[in-house]
């Protein structure tokens, strides 16, 4: 049972930067060099790990609190840079780089809502939603 739970994390993990490094491959059209696909890997491989170590830890971010908001933040950050880079006249290794960042970035909220658990609610503040306080001075 607990092999058959471990193959299911690394389902994601595999196939989004894989999906992700396909992408960035296709944008070369034949003209990459080695190096480009080394480092496209080696995004790949980080982007993998990335999101296997995430997976805990989303299960414990309750939407609209302070590590939401910094996971939107980050989310938004990549979109941005992405498509500044892909969308730019820069040369072909930046658009490709720009085209890798914005498919991650649009698999970010993806990989989120899939592992996010809303059944539980969480103790540390960080994690947990900014709730407001009941007064009993609401009337005046």
């Amino acid at each position: 049972m607990k092999k058959n739970k471990f193959i299911g994390r690394l389902i994601l993990p595999v196939l989004f930067p894989l999906t992700a490094f396909h992408n960035y491959r296709s944008e070369f059209n034949g003209a990459y060099t080695d190096m480009d696909l080394l480092w496209g890997g080696i995004v790949a491989v980080a982007l993998g790990v990335a999101i296997f170590l995430y997976e805990p830890l989303a299960k414990r971010i309750e939407h609209f609190s302070l590590a939401w908001f910094l996971l939107l933040l980050v989310f938004i950050g990549i979109f941005g840079f992405g498509l500044f880079l892909s969308s730019t006249h820069f040369p072909l290794p930046y658009t490709a780089w720009g085209s890798y960042a914005v498919w991650f970035a649009i698999l970010m909220p993806v990989i989120h809502q899939l592992y996010h658990n809303v059944d539980k609610r969480q103790k540390g503040s960080f994690y947990k939603r900014i709730r407001l306080k009941p007064t009993d001075d609401v009337h005046t």
